[in-house]
């Protein structure tokens, strides 16, 4: 039942937020028709609802790994934002020289664990098991179990807006991050410090765009991107991304047997449909869309508008061969898996991490010990350097890992091993 103030789904899902008496009549009764159709197309599309038990756990972890860096303090204009990546255990290789980068710029973040091996690697403090299809295993463009990862990046995204009230900032693991893109100066931060976008976006471009590109606002790469729940529509915006998400993919099956359906191009029909709504209610709640640097698409006021930006393409890049010397980020798409391999150690973001100790390589770094002393070295003048004894390996190592090892270049292999690795990658169709 539709009620004066703050109104709600009946699954939980909050809508506007906040409250219809201070609109006029007109404006209020086509608000309530919007959240009826809205309501009946949720109920009927958005599955796998989040339990109370699930929303608990998101909220302990996400409360806990908000501020985007360690030092909380020390950047309180971060303080309602969380970084947020996703793997699965397959995806360990990728995503812990991520960390490693993180690390090394003072980040905290919280990760979607897409399978429960990963979410046990993880832990419970930082780990967020997907809510949704469980997805283990390499699965390229186009597959039915990337789809499912990409559903689930979404709906968790939607989760921790409506539930922890934060912005979230959320990166693919193969978005290395060579500079700190919060820093001052490094677009990504500068937008959401500015506190005018609801929605910050990386552009989807295969290379370097020509000389007077023009943005086309199409809401781009939705493996790097930035929403804030400040303007409450937003959560009913992605609410309606994720409902038609599902009711694409639940449609694919019944034509093919197959859940298909991607996020990006899904969340780009949507988008378009809003900026072409002529002032009209349209997704989320919203009339117009503004982008950066142009006009809004129609004249209503700022909380009916959804105000977007994309960041700096040469300092966040999407695969590009050639990668632009201003990188601050570098995104290895338009490559799959292993081959993603090449393009980020071209741009030097890769071999920050150790499958040797299973730790980042700065760390080993800062283990070593320089010991001078003539007592233990057993001769004057001689330094002995010294490791602390490396971490186990983790457990049952994939054999995907091991011909990552066998093929890394910085390895003098023989001949043979060299060939066999690359067979086994090739009748593994990896």
């Amino acid at each position: 039942m539709l009620f004066r103030g703050h109104l709600r789904l009946v699954m939980g899902f909050p809508l506007f937020g906040q409250t219809l008496d201070h609109l006029p009549e007109h404006l209020e009764n086509q608000s309530r028709w919007h959240l009826r159709r809205h309501q009946e197309r949720t109920e009927q599309h958005l599955s796998h609802p989040p339990s109370l038990d699930e929303e608990r756990r998101v909220l302990e972890v996400v409360k806990k790994r908000a501020g985007v860096y360690k030092d909380k303090e020390g950047h309180p204009e971060f303080s309602s934002v969380v970084l947020l990546t996703a793997a699965n255990f397959k995806y360990f290789w990728i995503y812990n020289n991520w960390r490693c980068n993180a690390e090394e710029h003072g980040l905290d973040w919280a990760v979607i664990a897409n399978d429960d091996k990963a979410f046990e690697e993880l832990g419970p403090d930082r780990g967020l098991l997907a809510i949704g299809e469980k997805v283990s295993g390499m699965n390229g463009w186009g597959s039915a179990k990337l789809d499912s990862v990409g559903r689930n990046k979404m709906f968790m995204v939607l989760t921790i807006m409506r539930a922890a009230d934060l912005g979230v900032v959320f990166t693919d693991a193969d978005n290395m991050f060579l500079g700190d893109p919060f820093a001052q100066g490094g677009h990504l931060g500068d937008l959401i410090r500015s506190g005018k976008y609801d929605y910050v976006y990386q552009e989807e471009l295969a290379q370097a765009p020509a000389k007077g590109h023009v943005v086309p606002g199409d809401g781009g790469n939705t493996g790097f991107f930035y929403a804030t729940p400040r303007n409450k529509k937003m959560i009913t915006f992605f609410t309606d991304v994720v409902a038609e998400v599902d009711r694409q993919r639940e449609e694919a099956f019944r034509r093919s047997g197959e859940r298909l359906g991607a996020d990006q191009p899904i969340f780009c029909q949507i988008m378009q449909k809003l900026r072409s709504t002529n002032g009209k209610i349209g997704p989320g709640g919203f009339k117009c869309v503004q982008l950066c640097g142009s006009k809004a698409t129609c004249d209503a006021s700022q909380e009916f508008t959804m105000r977007y930006c994309s960041v700096d393409a040469f300092m966040h890049p999407t695969g590009w061969e050639t990668p632009p010397e201003e990188r601050v980020t570098y995104h290895a798409n338009y490559a799959a898996n292993m081959d993603k391999i090449a393009k980020l150690k071209k741009a030097g973001v890769w071999d920050a991490w150790s499958e040797t100790t299973n730790r980042c390589k700065d760390s080993d770094e800062t283990a070593a010990k320089i010991v001078t002393s003539t007592s233990m070295t057993g001769t004057d003048g001689k330094v002995a350097v010294t490791l602390d004894a490396p971490a186990k390996p983790a457990k049952d190592i994939e054999p995907v890992l091991q011909c990552l090892r066998l093929t890394t270049p910085d390895i003098k292999l023989i001949p043979w091993f060299d060939y066999a690795a690359k067979k086994f990658m090739a009748d593994m169709k990896i």
